[in-house]
């Protein structure tokens, strides 16, 4: 899996921001209050893994100022929209590799979170990190997977 999401992300900011990105060699990033953080769930009968997206704002500013401008570049709903976008787009490959390999997944919609403090989530029974670096700044994607035990014990679920 680290391998699916890596080379997605890389293929989505040479595309979009014509931009090399790479991937960081050790863990370092936290959420902050100001990052933007997307989630996408992918379920499966008693299986579901949430996948985050943590962004800095000053590692998209320049980026979508570029295609943007400076106006438009700067409005809250083109951070939320882009986050998003790379999100549904790394998430679209994940699912797709797991479902060619024998799985049924389902996909929500990417949403934006505002609630997470920690790059862990209570409950889960297993946790990827991945981080990556641009122009010395760094973003994250964590891949969470729970398994439903006993639907009211779980939170992940509900």
């Amino acid at each position: 899996m680290p391998d699916v999401v890596t080379r997605q992300v890389l293929m989505i900011f040479h595309a979009m921001f014509g931009v090399n990105v790479e991937k960081a060699d050790r863990l370092q990033t936290s959420f902050n209050d100001d990052d933007l953080i997307a989630c996408v769930s992918l379920s499966q009968d008693d299986l579901k893994i949430l996948l985050r997206f943590g962004f800095p704002r000053v590692l998209l500013a320049p980026l979508l100022q570029r295609i943007y401008g400076p106006v438009l570049g700067k409005h809250e709903t083109t951070f939320e929209d882009a986050v998003c976008e790379i999100a549904n787009i790394v998430c679209n490959a994940v699912k797709k590799h797991l479902n060619e390999h024998g799985f049924s997944f389902l996909m929500n919609i990417p949403k934006i979170e505002h609630d997470f403090k920690s790059r862990y989530e209570k409950g889960s029974d297993d946790h990827l990190e991945l981080e990556y670096v641009l122009q010395g700044e760094r973003f994250s994607v964590d891949m969470i997977t729970f398994y439903k035990r006993d639907v009211f014990a779980n939170e992940a679920f509900s």
